[in-house]
């Protein structure tokens, strides 16, 4: 009954889910060259920073089959986006700490 509910319109026929919308950007100001700058070395040093952690996360999708893809995997798989996450904040303090002039 559940799945009939979902599969079928009021009128008895077949209903085509609705297609996915990405939420429409708005566009942002142009950045100023220094911060373009920093925004590259950032995205470099996250590069440089998670390269095994994506190296893995690849691995883990490869070889597993989609049929085990959730469960244990789908864990891993999580974890290696939150070690990802969570060295690219550390790798934007680590530029912060460095970018100060004023002494601590």
């Amino acid at each position: 009954m559940v799945e009939f509910l979902y599969t079928r319109g009021f009128g008895g026929r077949v209903e085509e889910n609705p297609a996915l919308q990405t939420e429409s950007l708005m566009p942002s100001p142009p950045l100023p060259p220094e911060k373009q700058a920093e925004i590259d070395d950032l995205a470099q040093a996250i590069r440089a920073a998670v390269d095994v952690e994506i190296h893995e996360l690849a691995a883990n999708l490869a070889t597993t089959d989609e049929a085990h893809l959730f469960g244990d995997h789908e864990f891993r798989i999580r974890a290696l986006a939150h070690t990802i996450a969570a060295k690219a904040i550390e790798q934007r303090l680590a530029k912060k700490k460095t970018d100060t002039t004023a002494p601590a």
